[in-house]
């Protein structure tokens, strides 16, 4: 098997038409060109990103190598940007960069999250959606063949650990 092809992408789920509703009364529109990176973290700007057209590969980091850990992808009708840390304030290494050319809108997470705030529908979609990028992080940690899993001593068991406390509702 080719070294490009060690990394297993998951593919980021839909947002409802309801949410994208609420999207499109915030932020603003960007286009961007294959390559061109849309978001770095940890970094001082949290903007969070609608996927209309394209594709965006997401990738969490090995901060001590530069590798991506694994790869997930957004495609339209889905969240990039800050999506992964909207609720928990983690220090992962994250790099998400269009694999086409994409054209996304862009919006103010914390604006997003107070009008959430408002509506308990809104705010449990976007929870959940939260939630299930995290699991979909640590679902690919576990199931690629990828350099974390090779340069670790971890067995099974252990890499299980990281779902300890972790819950979705």
């Amino acid at each position: 098997m080719p070294a490009a092809s060690s990394l297993l992408p998951w593919f980021v789920p839909r947002l409802s038409r309801p949410m994208i509703g609420v999207l499109n009364n915030l932020g603003h529109e960007m286009h961007y060109t294959r390559g061109e990176v849309l978001y770095e973290s940890p970094g001082f700007f949290r903007p969070l990103m609608l996927v209309r057209r394209g594709i965006v590969a997401r990738a969490l980091m090995d901060p001590l190598h530069a590798d991506p850990l694994l790869v997930s992808l957004s495609g339209p009708r889905a969240l990039c940007g800050s999506c992964e840390t909207l609720y928990v304030q983690d220090r992962m290494v994250r790099r998400h960069w269009c694999m086409t050319s994409v054209d996304v809108h862009v919006v103010n997470a914390d604006l997003l999250l107070r009008i959430c705030d408002q509506n308990p529908l809104w705010q449990r979609e976007l929870s959940n959606y939260s939630a299930i990028c995290a699991l979909s992080d640590r679902l690919g940690m576990h199931g690629n063949p990828c350099n974390f899993v090779r340069r670790t001593t971890w067995g099974i068991n252990d890499r299980f650990l990281s779902f300890d406390g972790f819950r979705v509702s």
